[in-house]
């Protein structure tokens, strides 16, 4: 089972939180930054991330997150849809990853249908129902950043966004 949960804190050591939640299956879904000045003096910048992370990770995460001076607040609050959808967010993403390239929307969904959504594959309890609408998912999953958009030869295709250095 996954929870959602915010991480509140600076960015000291952030990318390693980042990168243990990549490591166990979670998804990092949304992440504002706060830019504090006082004057033209740049003072500090905070952070507050939700993400989906597995259950038994959660303790882990806690304890992560204290090392880098941040916290975790473990139930967070959220309009019922707005839930649906990031868990909709989280079985696409483990279906893009699993074709480790650029995928389109018939063949994402010929992968969901032999895989009955992907429900077994991370332990989601979601009806047929919920998943109704892969296009506008994925197409917000792009506008978070989460995944890269293509046209190739007049079909859409998506990848999971690769990060630049």
């Amino acid at each position: 089972m996954y929870r959602i949960i915010r991480f509140k804190g600076g960015v000291y050591k952030f990318d390693e939180l980042v990168e243990y939640l990549d490591d166990v299956g979670g998804l990092l879904i949304q992440e504002d930054r706060l830019h504090i000045n006082r004057g033209s003096y740049f003072i500090s910048q905070e952070l507050q991330v939700i993400m989906i992370v597995p259950s038994a990770e959660v303790k882990h995460l806690i304890f992560l997150a204290r090392n880098i001076k941040g916290e975790i607040e473990e139930e967070v609050s959220l309009e019922e849809k707005d839930e649906v959808e990031m868990f909709r967010f989280l079985i696409l993403h483990n279906f893009i990853c699993q074709t480790n390239s650029w995928v389109s929307l018939s063949r994402l969904k010929e992968l969901m249908e032999f895989s009955n959504h992907g429900e077994d594959l991370i332990g989601l309890d979601l009806p047929d129902g919920l998943v109704p609408d892969l296009r506008k998912s994925l197409d917000s999953m792009c506008s978070l950043e989460l995944l890269d958009k293509r046209d190739n030869q007049g079909t859409t295709e998506y990848r999971i966004k690769i990060k630049e250095e």
